[in-house]
């Protein structure tokens, strides 16, 4: 190790060059700056090695103030200089000097780790200018914008508001309640966001993929009754109801993960084998290159939020009170029938609940299959009356594989368990 062959403090000043060089290359490398650019390789190792210097010859933090103070009049001047000669008011440079001189500092007072990985960030996102500003030119408008701050509002002002202590002798907590609702908003965001950018022209495949991320309800839906305006299109559409019952499940895992890392061994082997019946049903589709609308709401709608953060609340008091009247029975019943309307709530609930040791670990890993073939049993009759004959006869023999796989899986977990 190089801790054991040299000093520590030369270790850490080989860090601090090595930032700074780093950095420094990058903004050598940009020549849209003109002659008059701040600086190149030199200038931003000889920053980040000031910043080591004052933060480890004086380890007090008077001197590296006074040093970062320096430094910020220098690039003040600087700045100035450069918009009195009209090459523009940019100041990347100059925040980029700032963070080099940060970086230095730690490099000499804390942990090796952090201002590697901070300057290989804060070197990526200056590599990255052209492409960020492409991609927010072409696919972040004003509807987006508004999304993003809504979500901000969701998850970074709402959630620390609320108390984190449980209610009523069911425990229902309120910032736990919020946390779920704040994980449901982002997984939809991803997908939400990815049809925008996919657009309508994509296909159907993609279409069913990024929207089963928001919603596989609302695909089937969309699908179903496009299928009987163009009938012709009836495999592809069904195909793409597979599919986004498919991500649905994934969807879950997603959930498990994050929630109650614990069960994603018992969960992912129970959604197993309708996740590979799905995919192999996905495989030998016939997709046909049309493209496709789906009516996504927004999922940073702060009613929206509310809603699911109701519901939610009402899905665990009833999985608790199924579970105190009825047993494991009654959990699998209430998974199940809240399942037909809504996948996440129950899935949520059985999570935070055998997290918290309220519902044993096994209950909980089949309530949550439960609740997923509930939903895709009622995506499979939505598709049946809203869609056309040979799109229900598709998805009957589909879909219906998948909840024949589910179901057999459930029942030898339970025989085994």
């Amino acid at each position: 190790m190089p801790e054991e062959l040299l000093p520590e403090w030369i270790v850490r000043l080989g860090i601090a060059l090595a930032i700074g060089l780093l950095i420094g290359l990058q903004r050598e490398s940009v020549r849209a700056d003109g002659p008059h650019r701040l600086g190149g390789v030199r200038t931003y190792a000889l920053v980040s090695v000031a910043g080591f210097v004052a933060a480890y010859g004086w380890p007090n933090q008077p001197v590296f103030l006074a040093g970062l103070a320096v430094l910020g009049l220098l690039l003040t001047a600087a700045f100035v200089r450069t918009g009195m000669a009209g090459e523009g008011w940019g100041i990347t440079a100059e925040l980029a000097a700032i963070v080099t001189f940060l970086l230095g500092g730690m490099a000499a007072a804390g942990p090796h780790l952090p201002p590697v990985a901070i300057g290989v960030l804060a070197t990526l996102l200056l590599a990255a200018k052209q492409p960020l500003h492409a991609f927010i030119r072409e696919h972040i408008g004003r509807e987006e914008m508004m999304a993003v701050a809504k979500f901000a509002l969701v998850a970074l002002v709402v959630y620390p508001l609320l108390p984190d202590q449980g209610f009523t002798p069911l425990r229902i907590n309120p910032r736990q309640i919020w946390f779920m609702v704040v994980l449901v908003t982002a997984i939809s965001f991803f997908g939400w966001f990815g049809v925008r950018i996919a657009g309508p022209g994509r296909g159907i495949l993609i279409a069913a993929l990024f929207g089963g991320m928001v919603s596989s309800t609302a695909v089937t839906l969309a699908f179903a009754r496009l299928s009987r305006e163009r009938p012709e299109m009836s495999p592809p559409l069904a195909g793409g109801i597979v599919l986004a019952g498919t991500v649905m499940f994934l969807r879950q895992l997603v959930e498990v993960a994050v929630v109650n890392p614990s069960l994603l061994p018992a969960v992912g082997a129970l959604m197993l084998p309708a996740g590979l019946v799905g995919a192999w049903f996905i495989r030998r589709n016939d997709w046909r290159p049309a493209g496709v609308e789906i009516p996504l709401a927004n999922p940073f709608e702060i009613a929206t939020a509310l809603k699911f953060g109701a519901l939610y609340g009402v899905v665990l008091a009833i999985v608790q009170l199924a579970m105190l009247t009825f047993g494991t029975a009654g959990v699998y019943a209430a998974a199940l029938v809240s399942g037909l309307a809504e996948v996440d709530a129950p899935t949520l609930s059985l999570l935070g609940l055998s997290r918290d040791a309220a519902v044993p670990a096994g209950v909980a890993a089949a309530g949550i299959l439960a609740a997923g073939l509930g939903n895709t049993a009622a995506k499979l009759g939505a598709a049946i009356v809203l869609g056309s004959r040979q799109l229900a006869r598709l998805t009957i023999w589909a879909m219906g594989s998948m909840l024949t796989a589910g179901l057999a899986a459930g029942a030898v977990y339970l025989l085994l368990f």
